[in-house]
């Protein structure tokens, strides 16, 4: 199995820019980037907690605002466990007292971590960090189910996953989360345990997070079927941007949107790589708000999502 889509590395999460950082290097301004542990330091287990404790002997270690761990090695059939890894999160939360974001599984070089499964103990370390602010997860959590997530600052949520189980988004869902803004989900094939749209459809039809400015569903095979479903939805009602980007998208769904009065309150639509006709992109341009319509996609090989494997 490949993946066939490269993912351009992350360079910035939660506003703040992204930066490498390898033992043997001076923290610098911890508390206004997100530090980076060096990949080539953190693929294999040992190494990753000799990196840790370099990070945490830093003198600086307490601005540490924003920290991206990278994924960890392990064979392509079996989950990538980082209980340890969570426990080693959990231990150093006295040090890490002004953590505000963190990424966990993100990869630099390649998309491909999206379909390694991960094991996760997220409940324990939502509650560890109360001040937490922005969380992501890269990879196709598996093991026991999130169950009813609270946390009161959460601002941002992202799931970037090959196939997002649908007992997942329920327990999203079922979550306390009065803050958030931001809910990224990359849904991936619909086959399986895998999200469905009659799955999203609570999401849409009942305001869960009143908050909500961002709404990101992406990679999906369904994204005309979403744009469907999503008609004058209530939760467009709060949204300044609408993501539908990397999925499938051609000029059936760009038909839902141009139907859709709710859009109009939207500031942002994005649909980039896509599968719709010229034509119709000038239709979705003609509306009064930014529209992201690049990287058109070959309408003769399509449609597939962006990220998939073969």
């Amino acid at each position: 199995m490949q993946s066939v889509y490269y993912k351009e590395p992350r360079s910035y999460f939660a506003g703040r820019q992204i930066w490498p950082w390898s033992r043997g290097e001076i923290l610098v301004d911890p508390a206004r980037s997100v530090v980076r542990l060096c990949p080539s330091e953190v693929h294999q287990v040992p190494w990753w907690f000799e990196t840790w404790r370099a990070l945490l002997e830093q003198p600086n270690v307490a601005d540490l605002s924003g920290l991206s761990i990278p994924e960890i090695d392990a064979p392509r059939d079996e989950p990538m466990r980082l209980q340890e890894h969570i426990t080693a999160l959990i231990e150093a939360q006295n040090r890490l007292c002004n953590l505000t974001a963190l990424f966990i599984g993100d990869c630099p070089e390649t998309s491909q971590v999206i379909f390694q499964q991960i094991e996760a103990d997220i409940p324990s370390l939502l509650n560890a960090y109360p001040a937490l602010e922005h969380l992501g997860l890269r990879g196709d959590l598996v093991g026991p189910r999130l169950g009813q997530l609270s946390h009161p600052r959460l601002k941002t949520l992202i799931l970037e996953t090959g196939g997002l189980d649908k007992r997942i988004l329920q327990d999203v869902l079922a979550s306390d989360f009065p803050a958030l803004t931001h809910l990224e989900l990359w849904l991936g094939d619909d086959g399986g345990w895998r999200v469905s749209l009659s799955d999203l459809l609570p999401l849409f039809e009942e305001r869960h997070f009143p908050r909500l400015r961002y709404l990101g569903l992406r990679n999906s095979t369904i994204t005309n079927e979403i744009a469907e479903a999503l008609i004058n939805a209530p939760v467009l009602d709060s949204l300044h941007i609408l993501d539908l980007s990397l999925g499938t998208l051609d000029d059936r769904g760009v038909q839902a949107l141009l139907d859709n009065t709710a859009l109009k309150r939207l500031k942002k639509l994005d649909i980039h790589s896509h599968y719709c006709s010229s034509p119709m992109m000038e239709r979705l341009q003609a509306l009064d708000l930014i529209v992201d319509s690049d990287m058109q996609e070959d309408l003769e090989l399509g449609p597939w999502i962006a990220v998939f494997e073969y």
